[in-house]
């Protein structure tokens, strides 16, 4: 059989470069993300420390809201895990692979030298009529071109394997890593929807009566600023009461409900809590196990 080892050579080369670049690429947004997580983590810490002493409604705005996207960092951050714990391994075992094949490719070489070799000597026998010794050559190289041909026959399945599997995988890493993606930000939508609900209704200006007495303003009338003492006083008696209940407010949470924010966060979310990509990326992860075995 003809076996073009340039080729195949030239083959193993260009994928290992090409495992190089995927591996430095998600190498590096895992290397970034968890340098930014505790960048972002302590930024969102400092809202906890802003100095509110006039206000109740804003600590519990400020706590909530430092809490609700700390947890949100803790959830990318999960994600980002995933990369390192599957995505670049994933990477490491195909690099690994293509080493395989070089050196069958190497052996490949050896034997088609040694082949060269015999036939070399077994043309001097035949000048020197030296049958015995021509004779004993010819069935070495008989049996050396055969070794050589098993090996070339072998390659040729191997990386035709390999070119199967890299093609489909390589697909699913990407898909992967989208995913990780499309499920932090569907869980952000949905954790977000509900912070912003939550915050909107609590009402600052509940304390605004608070704050004038506290400082024995006389003159102030405080519904001139926004306070309502019926409307406030009635949430007092329903605390259950949310803003969109009661009329306060409610004009500023149209725009949430027409962009469909929370009728579609809960299936996104819903969608992206099982992937079938996980299972791709764990027969990977087999036939790792197995190849070390």
């Amino acid at each position: 059989m003809t076996f073009d080892e340039a080729k195949f050579t030239r083959k193993t080369e260009i994928e290992l470069k090409n495992y190089e670049i995927l591996k430095s690429v998600f190498t590096k947004i895992y290397d970034t993300e968890n340098e930014l997580l505790n960048k972002r983590k302590s930024t969102f810490d400092d809202i906890t420390k802003i100095p509110e002493s006039d206000n109740k409604a804003l600590i519990e705005i400020y706590s909530k809201f430092t809490s609700e996207m700390k947890a949100l960092e803790e959830f990318r951050n999960n994600q980002m895990i995933r990369i390192k714990s599957k995505l670049i391994p994933a990477t490491t075992y195909y690099s690994s692979k293509v080493k395989t094949y070089k050196k069958q490719i190497g052996s490949y070489k050896d034997k088609k030298k040694q082949n060269q070799k015999q036939q070399n000597e077994m043309n001097k026998a035949r000048e020197s009529r030296n049958a015995l010794k021509e004779s004993q050559l010819n069935e070495d190289m008989k049996k050396s071109r055969n070794e050589m041909n098993n090996i070339g026959q072998n390659i040729e399945k191997d990386i035709m394997l390999f070119e199967k599997d890299r093609i489909i995988d390589n697909k699913y890493i990407i898909l992967h890593f989208i995913h990780c993606e499309l499920a932090y930000h569907a869980k952000s939508l949905e954790k977000l929807s509900e912070l912003y609900k939550t915050i909107k209704n609590l009402e600052p200006k509940i304390y605004l009566k608070e704050f004038a007495d506290k400082l024995q303003f006389k003159s102030v009338n405080v519904e001139d600023y926004g306070y309502d003492e019926r409307e406030y006083t009635k949430r007092s008696i329903n605390p259950g009461q949310s803003m969109s209940q009661s009329g306060i407010g409610k004009s500023n949470m149209k725009s949430l409900k027409a962009s469909g924010l929370g009728n579609s966060k809960r299936g996104m979310l819903q969608q992206s809590q099982k992937s079938q990509y996980d299972d791709e990326l764990d027969e990977i992860e087999e036939r790792k196990s197995e190849n070390e075995i």
